[in-house]
């Protein structure tokens, strides 16, 4: 592999990974006055966010408000301490809070940016009967996307095999298309637009895919910079500080200063059989999950050299 070093091209921020939390952290960073680089080992964008139901738990959320659905910060909070502790490494009280409060401005942020989310209606919290829990839901989504409207990233976008004009929470009616009104409606609305493709040429997406869609359209609008195909391979630190990375590109070592920091937004380690054996129970297989084939936890590996601790 050839050695090359980037001297023209520095960046103020890298991202390593392209799922919601990168395009999220990209767009941030770009409304901010940086220059952000988002690097995809594989080559499609999206992450395993792309294949997912794009569900966002999101409480005390402003489109909450705006429907007059009642929540709170506390509310909030006391949901949380069901699930974490104070000594847990990953949801301290401090990360906890700062989740919570800056729920708000992410929403702003993003919809400034022509992000058009939609609450989950009947979509309730998972243990709704917790101390916290909302039977109402706090979860959002996104709006149904074209995928053509993304042009020529059209084909470099991830798409997932099964994936319809539908909205996650819709599909809980579907399911219900023989047995209520709303489910029969549901199912007419999708036959209606499933053919409305056909002779169109559209390709709406719902769920991950218009969560993911949407994000990358207005990550490219802004004209973020991203490179698929392309692996974190070495980070680089200074005074305990990360200030760059090496990549793989192309055949290429590519060095990438960064004088902002490097964010590893590069998802988990489903498709890592030894990470499973590891540190899930037995039997472990990474044939078990519908993440994309770039799930394979190297991202991990390389911050736990670097000194990080693992939770969880």
């Amino acid at each position: 592999m050839r050695s090359e070093v980037v001297h023209e091209t520095a960046y103020d921020f890298l991202i390593v990974g392209s799922g919601a939390g990168a395009l999220v952290a990209a767009v941030t960073a770009k409304t901010a006055g940086l220059r952000p680089l988002v690097v995809e080992k594989t080559d499609l964008v999206g992450g395993s966010t792309a294949l997912s139901g794009g569900i966002l738990w999101l409480p005390d959320n402003p489109l909450m408000a705006r429907e007059h659905i009642a929540d709170s910060r506390e509310a909030s909070l006391t949901y949380l301490a069901n699930f974490t502790r104070d000594d847990d490494l990953i949801a301290t009280p401090a990360r906890r809070e700062a989740f919570v409060d800056a729920i708000p401005d992410m929403i702003a942020a993003m919809e400034a940016q022509g992000m058009k989310y939609r609450r989950c209606p009947g979509y309730c919290d998972y243990y709704d009967d917790l101390p916290g829990g909302h039977v109402d839901g706090r979860s959002i989504q996104a709006e149904l996307f074209d995928l053509n409207e993304l042009g020529p990233w059209r084909d470099r976008f991830r798409r997932s095999p099964t994936g319809m004009p539908l909205r996650t929470s819709g599909a809980r009616q579907l399911l219900l298309m023989k047995r209520t009104a709303p489910g029969a409606l549901m199912a007419l609305r999708l036959g209606a637009r499933l053919a409305l493709q056909k002779f169109t040429g559209r390709q709406v997406v719902g769920s991950g895919g218009s969560l993911q869609g949407r994000m990358l359209q207005i990550a490219l609008r802004l004209g973020v910079e991203i490179w698929t195909g392309t692996a974190l391979t070495d980070l680089e630190f200074q005074n305990g500080r990360a200030i760059g990375a090496t990549l793989s590109r192309d055949g290429t070592s590519v060095h990438v200063p960064a004088s902002r920091g490097v964010l590893i937004a590069a998802g988990g380690f489903a498709r890592n059989l030894a990470m499973r054996e590891k540190y899930q129970p037995s039997p472990a297989s990474n044939d078990w999950t519908k993440a994309n084939p770039g799930d394979t936890g190297e991202a991990i590996e390389m911050m736990e050299r670097a000194g990080a601790a693992l939770g969880m």
